[in-house]
This record gives C-alpha cells, sequence and structure tokens, in this order.
C-alpha cells in the first residue's frame, strides 16, 4: 500500500512511519525537513503546510491509497491538505482527540457523546479541542465516507514530544523508582484534574484496537529516551515549572512508593 503521512519524524507520525514499513508499504512522507532526517526507505517531501502553494508543488502529481494526518492546530491547514488531496488519495485518515467530546465526559460515552464546535477554517489553533474538532469537519467535508476520524485518548509511548511519561520517568529516575513500575499516569498540567475516564471503546475494539501492556510502554519509552535523550518540548508545551504542583508531585510520589 502507498502511504502518505503528513508529518512522521515525531510522537504519533514517526510511529505510522516505523509501522508502515515493517507492513512493507511505500511510505512519503511530508514535513518541513528541520527536525531529523527521514528514515531509511522514506520518500521524503519537502514542504511547510502552512503554505499550500508550497505543498502543491512538493505533491507533483503523486497519488496514494492512504494519508495519515497528526495536525493538532489552526483548521485550516487540514482543509487545505485534505483538499489537495480529495483527487489523489483513497482515504484519509486524521488522527483527532478524545478532547473534542464536550466537557464534562459522561461515564461510559461512546462516539455519540456530545461534541465540542469546530470551523473547518479556522485560522486559530490555541484551542486544542476546537482545533481537532475542525480538522476533522475539514477531513470529512474533503473525503466523505473515504475519511476515518480516530478520536484516540491520551497517547503515551516512544516518540512522545509533548511531555507526559518522558516527564515522570525522568522524574521517577531523580527520585531513584524501579523504571518498570507501573501506576496510574496523569499528564502534568492536565486541565482536567480527574486525569483518565471512563468510555465505552467496544466498537473500536471490534474494528481491531488492540490492547498493550503499559509495562511494553514504558519499557519502550525509557530505551528511546536512553537511545536518543529528551526530545525538544513542543513551542505549544507549557514551561516544566508550571506543570505540577510541589505539593501535589510530592503526593503522588509517595503514593507510588507507598505501591511498590
Amino acid at each position: 500500500m502507498r502511504v502518505l503521512v503528513l508529518g512522521g519524524t515525531h510522537h504519533v507520525g514517526r510511529a505510522v512511519v516505523e509501522v508502515a514499513l515493517r507492513r512493507g508499504d511505500a511510505v512519503t512522507t511530508l514535513n518541513r525537513g528541520l527536525s531529523r532526517p527521514p528514515a531509511p526507505g522514506v520518500e521524503a517531501l519537502v514542504a511547510d503546510r502552512t503554505d499550500p502553494d508550497a505543498v502543491r508543488r512538493a505533491l507533483g502529481g503523486r497519488s496514494w491509497d492512504a494519508v495519515i494526518d497528526t495536525w493538532a492546530w489552526a483548521p485550516r491547514v487540514v482543509a487545505d491538505s485534505a483538499r489537495l488531496l480529495a483527487g489523489r488519495a483513497g482515504h484519509y485518515g486524521y488522527v483527532s482527540s478524545r478532547a473534542v467530546y464536550a466537557w464534562p465526559w459522561p461515564a461510559g460515552a461512546d462516539e455519540s457523546a456530545p461534541l465540542v464546535a469546530g470551523d473547518p477554517g479556522g485560522q486559530d489553533g490555541g484551542d486544542y479541542a476546537a482545533a481537532k474538532r475542525g480538522g476533522e469537519l475539514a477531513v470529512a467535508e474533503a473525503f466523505g465516507e473515504r475519511a476515518l476520524l480516530a478520536r484516540a485518548g491520551m497517547i503515551l509511548g516512544p516518540y512522545e514530544d509533548v511531555g507526559r511519561m518522558p516527564w515522570w520517568l525522568r522524574r521517577l529516575e531523580r527520585e531513584n523508582f524501579p523504571l518498570g513500575m507501573e501506576f496510574g499516569l496523569r499528564y502534568p498540567g492536565d486541565p482536567h484534574p480527574t486525569g483518565l475516564h471512563d468510555a465505552d471503546v467496544s466498537a473500536a475494539l471490534a474494528a481491531g484496537l488492540t490492547l498493550r501492556p503499559l509495562r511494553e510502554t514504558l519499557a519502550d519509552t525509557w530505551a528511546w529516551l536512553r537511545r536518543e535523550g529528551d526530545p525538544a518540548p513542543r513551542p505549544d508545551t507549557p514551561s516544566p515549572a508550571q506543570w505540577f504542583d510541589p505539593v501535589q508531585e510530592r503526593h503522588v510520589l509517595e503514593l507510588a512508593r507507598s505501591l511498590m
């Protein structure tokens, strides 16, 4: 299968590229070409996604069976890409977020839960939930039934540049905790203090979603950090000084130690 990954050098995009290559897919990436070199075997196209003319030139006359897009900022960028690719790609997979569901999330909610408002042509990416919803609408407008809107929950693991699991692993390292221990992870700076939430994901499981033990994810993330070092933080990531109140942090660490 011919796959185009918009991005492909960090976080979810990098993981998608690696999985596609292992499957034997022909992989193309499109990004600015600034952060890291392309993986071996990848056709790398260079363009700034915020410039539709540059993207059009980079795409040329190519076509793909599927496109994967993880964009999380101004929905207009997703709309531009989806329109450009509507006639040259079979399917468009947009990695959205559970954040598109209106807060507070009902316990046991499924895909029918109420959604936030979004503008597919929006120029502002400051509101993450609204931006992701706008991106969804943009993809649906361009691809219709050929669109997949994957509303992921908290995505943890190797290549993460948001500051969730890497932050905790480095913090546990400084506290001399065994890094293989398992306990609930709350994202420092999570605006929803209840942290993780109950949801009905039976539809995703029926479609083929598989579950991976947290221990394996922790081990892979730690191995990546030791191999490559901490990733540069995303520009929209808050300062570490604002992530977690010291008193709350100490309480969590003491609770974790009591469970060892």
